[in-house]
C-alpha cells in the first residue's frame, strides 16, 4: 500500500500533538517526527494542513525538526508556502475594507476578537486580558500583539483571516448575522480548538478559501492524483479536505462526524487510529505501511 501513497497531508492540533504538557505538548513526541522525517526521506512528501499560522512554534518546530522542505497549508488555507526556505506557493487575504468593516462589528458584539497576518496577530488592549484571549494564545503558543484601537491597527495590512471568539449565548448567531453582511465575500468556518472548548470560535476567511480548496491547488500543482493521497484530520473543517483524499484516516478524539465518516467507508482505505495522546498517528503510518 505505501507504494500507493504519493502524499500524506496531516492537521496539527488533535492529530500530531495532543493535550499531555512535555509528552505531545506543545510538541509531537520524538518517534512521530522521526517517523515523518523518514517519510519524506523516502521520497513522499508531508503536507502539514493547520489552521495555525506558520510562525507559531508548534508548527515550525515539527518542519524543521522533521525538515519538511516542501509546501505546507495554514491560517486554514488563507497561506500556503515552505516556511524552510520562504517561498509562498499562494497567500489570500481579505480586503482592506471588509477587514475594517468586519472587526468593528465584532467588537460591537462584544465578541473577542483577533486579527492574523503572514507575520503576526494582533488584539485590542482592552481584551488583552480576557481569558478566552489568553486560551487563545496557550492555543497559538504566542502572545499577540496588543493594540489601542484594532479598527486602526488593520488598515494596511495583509488580513490572512479574522477570528471571533465567544461564550455568550447568541454569540454564534451574531457571527452568522455579521457573515451574512457581507455577502458572500467572506467565508466562516468553525474551529474545534479544545483549549477553547465550550466557546463559539469563528474564522473570517476570504471567500472560497478553506484547508481543502488550498490542498485542491496545491496537490493539483504537485500532479498527484488526490485518489493516492493519504489525509488525517479530527475536525469537520478537516474531513473537507480528508473527503478529496483516496485514503483517510482520523484518530479516537476526533469529533463525531469525522468518525463517522471514516468509519463507513472501506476499511482498507479508511482508518481510525487510538487516541491523539496515545499518539495513535504512529499507528495510522503503520497501518498505511508508511514506517
Amino acid at each position: 500500500m505505501k507504494s500507493e501513497i504519493r502524499a500524506v497531508v496531516l492537521d496539527v492540533d488533535g492529530i500530531l500533538v495532543g493535550f499531555k504538557g512535555g509528552k505531545n505538548f506543545p510538541d509531537p513526541c520524538p518517534e512521530i517526527i522521526a517517523a515523518l522525517k523518514n517519510i519524506k526521506e523516502s521520497g513522499t512528501p508531508v503536507i502539514l494542513c493547520t489552521g495555525r499560522p506558520f510562525y507559531a512554534p508548534t508548527n515550525a518546530a515539527i518542519i524543521k525538526e522533521a525538515n519538511l522542505n516542501n509546501f505546507h497549508i495554514g491560517d486554514m488555507g488563507s497561506l500556503t508556502m515552505n516556511p524552510l526556505s520562504g517561498e509562498i506557493f499562494e497567500c489570500k487575504t481579505v480586503s482592506q475594507e471588509d477587514s475594517s468593516r468586519l472587526v468593528q462589528q465584532l467588537l460591537q458584539e462584544g465578541i473577542v476578537t483577533n486579527f492574523f497576518t503572514p507575520e503576526s496577530y494582533f488584539v485590542q488592549e482592552d481584551q488583552a486580558g480576557n481569558k478566552i484571549n489568553q486560551l487563545l494564545s496557550a492555543s497559538v503558543q504566542i502572545t499577540p500583539e496588543a493594540v489601542e484601537s484594532l479598527v486602526e491597527a488593520v488598515c494596511g495590512k495583509n488580513v490572512l483571516y479574522v477570528s471571533g471568539e465567544s461564550k455568550e449565548s447568541g454569540a454564534k448567531e451574531a457571527m452568522e448575522r455579521i457573515y451574512r453582511g457581507f455577502s458572500g465575500r467572506l467565508n466562516l468556518l468553525w474551529g474545534n480548538n479544545l483549549f477553547l472548548e465550550g466557546y463559539h470560535y469563528g474564522f473570517f476567511g476570504p471567500a472560497g478559501i478553506s484547508k481543502a480548496t488550498g490542498l485542491e491547488r496545491l496537490i493539483g500543482d504537485m500532479g498527484i492524483p488526490f485518489e493516492n493521497v493519504l489525509g488525517a484530520g479530527d475536525g469537520v473543517v478537516d474531513w473537507e479536505f480528508m473527503k478529496l483524499c483516496g485514503y483517510r484516516a482520523t484518530l479516537e478524539n476526533a469529533v463525531p462526524q469525522v468518525l463517522e465518516n471514516v468509519s463507513r467507508r472501506d476499511k482498507e482505505r479508511n482508518f481510525i487510529g487510538p487516541h491523539v495522546d496515545q499518539n495513535g498517528i504512529l499507528e495510522v503510518l503503520r497501518h498505511f505501511g508508511l514506517m
